[in-house]
């Protein structure tokens, strides 16, 4: 999508190809070849383009056939990927129904009743990339953390809403609290407003923001729990005015899941995220920030209250680390805290998950392996074990078969919501 905070691209230049301070994305262009909006066209001018129906989308179609978002074009420094964003609308690529696919040569692409030809252009987008290692408290020399700095740095002195997305656990709100300390409003106050409690734990902690938080940030984290009433009612706070000094909150709000989803399944309000999507950062998954482990295990353990020069060993150490890669971290940063509080806990340095050998199968996608029965421990502790091995295996699972969505998550489980939450934190999902 365009954002109102736009990134920073640079003309085509091969000299810049070279270097770990920029990247390079490929440029496409997509032009309606038959359906309602024949000869219409888009060239991009970011590294990624929505198609659909919603006043919002990059491409949007009057083909009342097409979903609101149905799908979007990813530039990757070696190709472009196609990811449908509506299962329920048939997303095709050459006559072949696709859930996401990559491509690299002209392709004709099918979305209700309309035919967009792409095709890939010879010019490319060249991203600047940080040369920090830090934001504010947040830490990271990897590639996709360097082009989160640039991101947070640019939208931090802006006022537009600003939405974050990523997976449960990957820190979100602590990349709220740092756009928050990096702006002019850092010495206002920082206000959150958790949209999974209920309709009345919502609707107050709103009003109390609109009362006691003028001139800091608003931040409302998993926006797409709330409620169809509230969010009707934050739109015209937000579009007309509203109680308190509503005017002067900055607004950052994040989800864990693409909002564009639950904007096609009618559970969050178009305008809704239309307004809070003025600018778009993407939290990375630990799993892709395997170089920031290191910097991130000791920033962690500050955190936990650890003093790093008194330090137990085996904490900080190149094997602990090179353990901790292996794995690949469901639950993110999260997670991340609560091994190495059980590591403090217990004075050494676990194993990550059940083994070392979990810690593989994580990683290649296999079934982790059973814990192995210990007769010389008491029946209770073994049971605990299993039952906690079970269930956060199964959450995980069905967490990923719902795209993150936590109410989805639950009714899927045959739960209660606020019981789904309870097994998160029980199995360090959720703090």
């Amino acid at each position: 999508m365009t954002l109102a905070v736009p990134r920073e691209f640079h003309s085509d230049d091969p000299t810049l190809d070279a270097g770990p301070d920029y990247c390079s994305y490929p440029q496409f262009r997509l032009e309606v070849v038959e359906g309602h909006d024949k000869g219409k066209v888009l060239v991009s001018t970011d590294i990624s383009a929505s198609i659909g129906g919603d006043a919002f989308a990059d491409l949007t179609l009057s083909d009342p056939t097409v979903a609101k978002f149905q799908c979007e074009m990813i530039s990757r420094t070696d190709r472009i990927d196609i990811v449908s964003l509506a299962p329920d609308h048939a997303t095709s690529v050459n006559e072949v129904e696709v859930q996401r696919a990559h491509l690299r040569r002209p392709a004709t692409i099918q979305v209700g009743e309309s035919k967009i030809y792409f095709e890939p252009m010879s010019s490319s987008l060249h991203v600047r990339r940080s040369r920090e290692v830090s934001f504010a408290h947040l830490v990271g020399n990897s590639g996709v953390m360097r082009d989160l700095f640039v991101d947070l740095a640019r939208v931090a002195s802006a006022e537009t809403p600003l939405l974050l997305l990523g997976g449960a656990g990957s820190g979100k709100e602590s990349v709220a609290r740092a756009v928050h300390r990096q702006s002019s409003r850092r010495a206002g106050p920082f206000h959150i407003v958790d949209c999974t409690g209920t309709h009345q734990q919502v609707e107050r902690s709103l009003i109390d923001a609109f009362e006691t938080a003028a001139g800091g940030t608003l931040y409302l984290a998993q926006i797409s729990e709330m409620s169809h009433e509230l969010q009707s009612r934050l739109l015209r706070v937000f579009l007309n005015g509203g109680p308190g000094a509503v005017a002067d909150l900055r607004i950052v709000s994040s989800s864990s899941t693409d909002v564009r989803k639950a904007v096609n399944e009618g559970a969050v309000d178009s305008r809704l995220h239309g307004y809070l999507s003025s600018a778009i950062a993407h939290v990375p998954p630990l799993r892709q920030r395997a170089a920031d482990l290191p910097p991130l295990v000791k920033a962690l353990l500050i955190e936990l209250g650890v003093d790093l020069e008194s330090l137990a060993d085996g904490l900080c150490t190149p094997d602990f680390f090179a353990r901790l890669a292996r794995y690949s971290w469901p639950g993110n940063v999260r997670e991340l805290r609560e091994h190495l509080r059980h590591c403090i806990q217990q004075g050494k340095a676990d194993p990550v998950g059940q083994s070392a050998a979990n810690a593989n199968a994580f990683q290649e996608g296999r079934p982790a392996p059973t814990p192995s029965i210990d007769i010389s421990r008491p029946v209770k502790a073994g049971r605990e074990e299993w039952t906690k091995y079970f269930e956060r295996l199964y959450l995980a699972d069905i967490l990923e078969a719902q795209g993150g969505n936590v109410t989805r998550a639950a009714k899927a489980a045959g739960v209660d919501r606020g019981h789904f939450y309870r097994l998160m934190m029980r199995c360090g999902l959720r703090n």
